[in-house]
């Protein structure tokens, strides 16, 4: 059932979640397959509005590596799934491990204890696929690393007639969370303190899950601990730092020695018409031998509006992207002769093939089944832009912390200082320089760099910003000290709290995380069920009915 606001006949669940988007999603749906009833609050409705975003509002002191809220933060049914790209990556190996070169490392547990759950989480996000025969290994860097990407990519438009149906979810929309209520001295969670409609409303559950996006989380929990000066270690423990993104960007082409070798980088679909591609990482071997922090590489189109690209067919794209918008009224969108002339001149070198590929991808984008996920065209000389995506260090610098500004509802709103260290730069030059020898010693083909090896570094820093993948703020720990949860998610100190997202990595890995937080959501829920079934008898007895009637749409 999905209700605007809270019902007033609302009692108590079993499982209170707060956050709609993938990772909220994934443990209410695993927690009511398996039986138990559980609420699932949103902050925002099923339309942005700016009253609620402003509630995500933050001050940064670096806005040029730090993106800002709106474009980070969507608070809506479905979350930032409303705004994402779609691509779903496995983590590695290397990213649980301990590594003697990159401080901070190591996860808790092993990737063993999550990699049962990515096919679920693949499922969930629509990103399966068939099975593929791996390809044989590499020495130096693997060619089997793989992404998928979602064929839906707002997770809760996917599952909406699952949380319209299902009798046991309620879904409370602009419910937000403004407070956590304690009990036994800031042991357990009593309840949630939520504002709707101008209205304060509390809700109470046996368990109660934290799942609003890494900032938020945090936010919530400095909150909390402003009141309970010990919790998570006071001021100088870990909640709020070591937050980490990821870095992106292109400072290298990379030729290709024939189209076969590059077509192997391409997008194709796998069955259930889920679009896969394959990327470059190095391996785990090479990655502690040069002491680089993980990342993964991939061939990326020139952007068409480029005439120097000398391609007849994404010129004549570009062109009819740009006749289209003006044939629209739209301001700013006139076409500079100087650059309409370099484009008409790569259509007219091969005026027939350019403007039947133009068309034919044209088409393809048409039709939602056949749709690339992103501008991608083969390129007639076989090179390309080398897009890179690599890991972000832990730094205790890179840190969020309570502002003395409060929102709309009173609550303290955040600092953000975001920072990268030197080795992310290093890393990123050493990692292509081993990839450029990689290709030229097996006759894979060569990179060409976009500028001399002296700018590369600045190369970088130009390109590196995240703010939107917001990991490592919640870090999971074996212990107290290290981190703010447990191994199952829960919170150090508060038996009935849990945490969900990549705030609770401690490594941001190559790999973008929804996949893997996904996962992890979906074996927290199982551990919530498990742990109600055999501790929480007399919390099942007192939530058994969530409301039924009017409010179902």
């Amino acid at each position: 059932m999905i209700s605007h606001g809270v019902p007033s006949h609302f009692r108590t669940a079993e499982i209170c979640v707060a956050g709609t988007g993938p990772v909220g999603l994934a443990v209410a749906l695993q927690c009511a397959t398996a039986g138990l009833r559980v609420l699932v609050l949103e902050s925002g409705t099923e339309r942005v509005s700016r009253e609620h975003q402003r509630l995500s509002t933050f001050t940064s002191d670096d806005d040029i590596i730090h993106a800002p809220a709106h474009l980070t933060v969507r608070r809506i049914l479905g979350g930032t799934s409303t705004m994402w790209g779609g691509r779903c990556v496995e983590y590695d190996d290397i990213d649980f491990a301990r590594r003697g070169h990159v401080a901070g490392s190591g996860w808790p547990i092993a990737h063993g204890t999550l990699q049962p759950y990515y096919d679920t989480a693949r499922r969930f996000l629509s990103s399966d696929f068939d099975a593929i025969a791996p390809s044989p290994g590499e020495s130096g860097f693997q060619t089997n690393s793989l992404e998928s990407w979602t064929r839906d990519r707002n997770t809760a438009h996917y599952h909406r007639e699952t949380l319209k149906l299902s009798p046991n979810i309620l879904v409370c929309t602009d419910s937000t969370l403004v407070d956590v209520r304690m009990r036994d001295g800031g042991n357990a969670v009593e309840a949630f303190v939520i504002r709707s409609r101008g209205q304060e409303t509390v809700v109470r559950a046996g368990c109660f899950v934290l799942a609003c996006g890494g900032r938020e989380n945090a936010r919530l929990l400095l909150n909390l601990q402003s009141r309970f000066p010990a919790m998570f270690g006071g001021d100088g423990g870990p909640l709020g730092r070591r937050y980490m993104g990821h870095l992106a960007g292109e400072i290298a082409c990379i030729e290709f020695a024939d189209s076969q070798l590059a077509e192997a980088f391409f997008f194709r679909q796998a069955g259930r018409q889920t679009f896969i591609r394959h990327r470059f990482r190095p391996t785990d071997e090479t990655q502690r031998r040069h002491d680089l922090l993980n990342i993964a590489f991939w061939p990326k189109s020139p952007p068409p509006e480029d005439a120097s690209h000398s391609d007849g067919v994404a010129s004549a794209l570009h062109m009819m992207s740009r006749l289209r918008m003006r044939a629209r009224h739209r301001p700013g969108r006139q076409i500079d002769p100087t650059v309409a002339s370099a484009h008409l001149s790569n259509i007219l070198r091969k005026p027939g093939p350019a403007m039947i590929g133009a068309a034919r991808y044209a088409c393809r984008q048409l039709i939602p089944q056949s749709r690339y996920p992103h501008y991608f065209l083969r390129t007639p000389d076989d090179i390309y832009l080398l897009h890179y995506h690599s890991e972000h260090a832990p730094n205790d610098a890179s840190r969020i912390t309570l502002s003395s500004n409060k929102d709309d509802f009173g609550v303290n709103r955040l600092s953000v200082s975001f920072r990268y260290g030197d080795q992310d730069f290093q890393s990123v030059v050493r990692a292509h320089e081993l990839l450029d020898e990689w290709l030229r010693a097996r006759g894979y083909g060569r990179l060409r760099y976009l500028d001399e090896s002296e700018r590369r570094v600045d190369g970088i820093k130009r390109g590196a910003r995240d703010g939107y993948h917001q990991i490592g703020l919640t870090r999971m720990s074996d212990q107290p000290r290290d981190g703010v949860v447990d191994t199952d998610c829960t919170a150090h100190g508060i038996a009935n709290l849990s945490v969900a997202g990549s705030s609770v990595f401690p490594t941001s890995g190559q790999a973008n995380p929804t996949l893997a937080a996904v996962a992890l959501a979906q074996r927290l829920g199982d551990h919530l069920t498990a742990m109600l079934a055999t501790r929480g008898s007399s919390i099942i007895r007192a939530s058994r009915e969530l409301p039924r009637g009017s409010a179902s749409r």
